[in-house]
């Protein structure tokens, strides 16, 4: 007798189905442009038919802005006053090669990669406005919370770039500890609204 008759079917859980189809997107657009990842691509990594990605994501763009954002679920944690701020950032420079680093670094070179797809970047400018900048605004508070906001995101990404990405002395990590008191006075002039 033939013992796989004999064995339960495993049902797929929908939830798993779905965390499989966003990891298979995320490695995707992580090492591909937007412009040359296809949803028949991401299924095929996923090991499901295509019409289950339309079903649980929608569009290619509503699940690249799901993948930007890192999840449904995942928001930019922020403290809760301006004072906080400048200490909070440098963190997220000064960190090692935890998990949170990862994922911050994922997503900067996922933006990187389709920056110059049209459609990728109309994407990438609303979430980054929505999910990012406009939090990070309301925190700091006025005035020109949002250009400070700006500013401040700048000084991050460029910095965790050169450190991660395209490490360039003197912000490779091992370089990075004499710089601290540099960057936090930096993040407190953009950040925290001068009295």
């Amino acid at each position: 007798m033939d013992e796989t008759l004999c064995m339960p079917r495993r049902r797929k859980c929908a939830a798993t189905t779905r965390e499989m189809i966003f990891e298979a997107a995320r490695a995707r657009f992580l090492s591909e442009s937007y412009d040359t990842v296809g949803m028949r691509d991401i299924a095929r990594d996923a090991g499901v038919d295509v019409a289950l990605v339309s079903r649980y994501f929608g569009s290619k763009e509503d699940l690249f802005r799901l993948v930007l954002k890192g999840g449904e679920d995942r928001k930019f944690e922020l403290p809760g006053n301006a004072a906080e701020l400048p200490a909070f950032f440098l963190s997220m420079i000064a960190q090692g090669e935890d998990a949170e680093c990862g994922h911050q670094r994922d997503k900067l070179m996922i933006m990187l990669r389709s920056a110059s797809s049209p459609a990728a970047a109309e994407v990438i400018r609303s979430s980054f406005g929505r999910d990012v900048l406009e939090p990070l605004a309301g925190v700091i508070g006025e005035p020109n919370a949002d250009a400070r906001a700006v500013l401040a995101m700048a000084l991050l990404i460029g910095t965790n770039f050169l450190k991660t990405v395209m490490p360039i002395e003197p912000l490779s990590q091992d370089e990075l500890s004499h710089f601290r008191a540099e960057l936090l006075r930096l993040f407190e002039r953009v950040l925290v609204p001068q009295a």
